[in-house]
């Protein structure tokens, strides 16, 4: 954790929101770690314009005296009467730099390395592309098993990259450009290359990494779906909609229960005992239940940054807890 005087030597100095964070051991901004990092800033009467809880996660921020005027974007001092909560639900589109695979470096071969040897690597890397770079590391273009597979057709026995692969202008985006976009021309050419904002290659997207990643964010939205659907169902078979409308959870309908809703509903007087669970301790599953509500609300937010993999078991163990009641 920063000292005093680690923080005091940021004055006046920019850096990324993602490397702000590091110094305090977090990777993602959730509540907790957002009023922390703020409380140390402020302590040494320092705050970040824009504010490091809304830029985005590549963003560079400025550290700059609490009482300084607050610049467009807005710093921590302008925002003091907005709630933590608030703000993470500012949080911009996901950007490429979210993605491991554009920091990742590149693994390129040279216009004169044997064609055997470039398909080699591909096999055994299990990549479907290999960046051609000359000897003054100058970008020449792209191998692939598709322009590989277009020498072949021509009639050309190729022994050399050159002989195969992809001239022309190849396609590129940057640290910061939004995802979703950048996702088309991954689609039409099956990858793009990645310039940090030094201006240098830093990595490649392919669909590959597109489907790796996107599968390790949607497994938090099916294990929530799953408890949702769970929870209603359960409720349903076991209440009814005048129930609801006695209890505490502000709802007229079981169909209008939120997750949030389902605390306050079985916590009403008289409802946990209907279900009978006499061995399962009311306060353990509501505070489970919390937290679940907690992690579902941050992960509605699409923050950039997967979600915790101890925030993923607390999902599945609580999906199965439901399972093993029978709910």
């Amino acid at each position: 954790m920063p000292t005093d005087q680690d923080l005091q030597n940021l004055q006046g100095k920019t850096l990324t929101v993602e490397k702000l964070l590091g110094l305090f051991q977090a990777t993602a901004r959730d509540q907790a770690v957002v009023m922390q990092v703020r409380a140390a800033l402020a302590a040494v009467s320092l705050t970040t314009v824009p504010s490091f809880a809304t830029a985005n996660l590549f963003a560079e921020v400025a550290v700059v005296p609490l009482t300084a005027p607050a610049a467009s974007g807005g710093g921590d001092d302008e925002d003091a009467t907005t709630s933590v909560l608030q703000e993470q639900q500012l949080h911009p589109p996901m950007v490429v730099g979210a993605l491991p695979a554009s920091r990742a470096g590149l693994d390129s071969v040279e216009p004169g390395t044997p064609l055997i040897q470039a398909t080699m690597r591909m096999m055994t890397r299990r990549v479907g592309q290999l960046p051609v770079v000359d000897g003054f590391a100058k970008l020449c273009g792209v191998v692939t098993w598709e322009s590989i597979a277009a020498m072949r057709a021509r009639g050309v026995q190729g022994t050399v990259v050159e002989d195969a692969f992809e001239r022309g202008e190849v396609p590129e985006v940057g640290w910061q450009d939004k995802l979703l976009p950048a996702m088309d021309r991954v689609r039409e050419h099956g990858y793009v290359m990645v310039r940090s904002p030094l201006g240098e290659f830093s990595g490649i997207i392919t669909r590959a990494d597109l489907a790796e990643r996107f599968g390790i964010f949607a497994a938090p939205f099916y294990v929530i779906g799953e408890i949702e659907r769970t929870l209603r169902d359960g409720v349903h078979r076991r209440f009814t909609d005048e129930d609801v409308k006695q209890s505490t959870a502000r709802a007229n309908a079981i169909d209008q229960l939120t997750m949030g809703a389902y605390w306050h509903f079985f916590k009403s007087p008289g409802i946990w005992e209907q279900l009978g669970w006499p061995e399962v301790p009311m306060e353990q599953f509501l505070a489970d239940l919390n937290a679940v509500v907690d992690i579902r609300n941050a992960v509605m937010h699409f923050d950039p940054t997967p979600l915790a993999p101890r925030k993923m078991r607390r999902l599945e163990e609580f999906a199965g807890l439901l399972r093993a009641l029978h709910f």
